[in-house]
């Protein structure tokens, strides 16, 4: 473990290699995410369902599509796909604050996994090990374990399963603002990972300006994360719990 108070510069190369991985049209797709991430930021909630329920059908048709050939089925994939998005879709729909609790427990994980990595494995920028997967899934996810720094193999889990329960504790308690934090978070993710990359390709030189040490980082992002709170909480009709019932504010029409 190392004094947080010296640690220095993760802010800034949150996203390194961000930009090779985008391709030729990297800053235009980085300047598009920093827009997804202030809309989501700031009034995502708003829009909670529709939201919701475009990724899901999204996330239904891309796995109907690939699951047959992933299993070895002699299925066609354009079926599957148009009954994944259809099922699934509905599902966003229907269990819409369900959905809004594993997307917040999703994110809580990564930012704890992320946190951890700076905390206990060294202040390095997180990576992922260069490992083989010949050797099969299982040995392959022993050799990530083993590779990861510092006191992680230790750590990691506990810092996983704190968020997920965290998140999962938000929802059912407080669905409102488990909903506003969600889009929060998620919103302020992107601009992070989206608007760092955009400033490192296009006015490097704003790095700068960002708050040094690793206190004043977290203390920075958790004020995004609080306005963006604040703000979408005024945007945001009243959730009293559930799912489609819940998202109704004095019997007006679902969200």
């Amino acid at each position: 473990m190392y004094n947080i108070a010296t640690q220095t510069g993760w802010l800034p190369t949150l996203p390194q290699g961000l930009e090779a991985s985008l391709g030729r049209y990297a800053l235009l797709a980085a300047f598009a995410g920093t827009a997804a991430g202030g809309v989501l930021w700031l009034a995502g909630s708003r829009f909670s369902r529709s939201i919701t329920t475009l990724v899901a059908v999204s996330l239904g048709g891309y796995l109907g599509m690939h699951v047959p050939g992933w299993m070895g089925w002699n299925f066609d994939g354009m079926a599957a796909a148009v009954v994944g998005a259809m099922v699934v879709g509905l599902s966003g729909y229907l269990m819409h604050t369900t959905w809004v609790g594993l997307s917040l427990s999703l994110v809580l994980a990564l930012w704890a996994a992320v946190i951890a990595w700076v905390l206990s494995g060294g202040g390095g920028t997180p990576y992922v090990p260069d490992v083989s997967w010949s050797a099969g899934m299982v040995e392959a996810l022993r050799a990530t374990w083993r590779a990861l720094p510092g006191d992680l193999p230790r750590v990691m889990p506990i810092a996983l399963a704190a968020a997920l329960t965290a998140g999962v504790a938000i929802t059912v308690l407080w669905p409102k603002l488990g909903r506003v934090l969600t889009y929060s978070i998620i919103g302020v993710s992107l601009l992070l990972v989206m608007g760092l990359s955009a400033m490192r390709m296009s006015r490097p030189d704003w790095l700068a300006a960002l708050p040094a040490t690793l206190p004043a980082q977290l203390a920075f992002v958790a004020g995004l994360v609080g306005l963006g709170v604040v703000t979408q909480w005024r945007l945001t009709p009243g959730v009293t719990g559930g799912n489609c019932a819940s998202d109704s504010a004095g019997g007006g029409k679902p969200q």
